[in-house]
């Protein structure tokens, strides 16, 4: 027989483990408010109308051919606020002018331009028949 040396492995030391210092996250806070914001108070806080920001015209609304649309809403929705027929917060604002955009068959694909003018048109229509109503009252 052969004398050969035979040599064993020793098992790899385990490494030391090494205590890391983890940063533990803080729990995230909800920065979303308990309360809808109000519609009202809605172009002082942000500098520009709800309307504006609803049909995604913030660079646009204040030129000459797009004021007067967008008052036109504005003054329309406030009106709303002021006899109670919508509550004063971001969401009802936004869920009438839907109903109103469906209402007067404006299309979503439609250029900014085009919806607004649609929409200012349909609330001055929408205002005339509130006049006429109120006119043939007794």
């Amino acid at each position: 027989m052969n004398d050969t040396s035979t040599t064993f492995r020793s098992a790899p030391e385990p490494e030391p483990v090494v205590a890391e210092n983890k940063v533990t996250p803080k729990p995230e806070v909800n920065t979303t408010p308990l309360v809808d914001p109000l519609f009202t108070m809605y172009e002082q806080e942000n500098k520009l109308p709800f309307t504006a920001d609803y049909l995604d015209i913030k660079l646009t609304w204040d030129e000459a051919d797009m004021v007067e649309d967008v008052q036109v809403i504005e003054d329309y929705l406030k009106g709303l606020v002021k006899s109670g027929e919508m509550g004063d917060t971001i969401k009802q604002a936004k869920e009438k002018l839907k109903n109103l955009e469906k209402f007067a068959g404006i299309d979503k694909i439609e250029s900014q331009a085009q919806r607004i003018i649609k929409l200012s048109e349909f609330v001055k229509y929408l205002k005339s028949l509130e006049t006429r109503k109120h006119d043939n009252v007794l």
